[in-house]
């Protein structure tokens, strides 16, 4: 596959000031059980398999990978449902899919309504992706070819 393109200067795909959904406290009994902490998980190529830190799954499909691989999924921020995804820059043989969890952030019930941004740092900027996938109400879905920050 091929890296992904820069687009031109005046598209409507750059985002010059991105404004990141908030995570908000959760009560101590709250069955969302989420960690933004590192989590990581080695896939298998054959199988395919998922990670999730209860924030964002990744589910990839047999053959998505061309070697078994460790995947990482780290959250900078806490308060931000900001991820970077490692192995950086990876390459996809078929589409991986992302859930973003929206229950216990400011934009629950919204999912339709949010874009889901990657760091192009070629060009140190944030661009919209195309065609957010399957959403409903609390998880936002979305097909990654590659590895960023999102």
């Amino acid at each position: 596959m091929e890296s992904p393109m820069a687009p031109d200067l005046g598209s409507d795909k750059i985002v010059h000031d991105p404004s990141f959904i908030r995570i908000l406290s959760t009560p101590k009994n709250s069955p969302i059980m989420c960690s933004t902490d590192l989590t990581s998980k080695v896939i298998s190529a054959e199988y395919g398999g998922t990670v999730s830190n209860g924030w964002v799954t990744l589910e990839f499909p047999p053959w998505a990978l061309n070697e078994d691989t460790e995947i990482t999924i780290e959250m900078p921020d806490p308060n931000q449902l900001m991820v970077d995804l490692s192995p950086h820059g990876i390459q996809f043989n078929k589409p991986v899919v992302l859930t973003l969890e929206l229950q216990g952030t400011d934009a629950a019930g919204q999912a339709q309504m949010t874009h889901l941004i990657w760091f192009n740092e070629n060009m140190e900027w944030w661009e919209i992706m195309d065609g957010a996938g399957m959403s409903d109400a609390n998880h936002s879905k979305s097909y990654l070819n590659h590895f960023s920050k999102y």
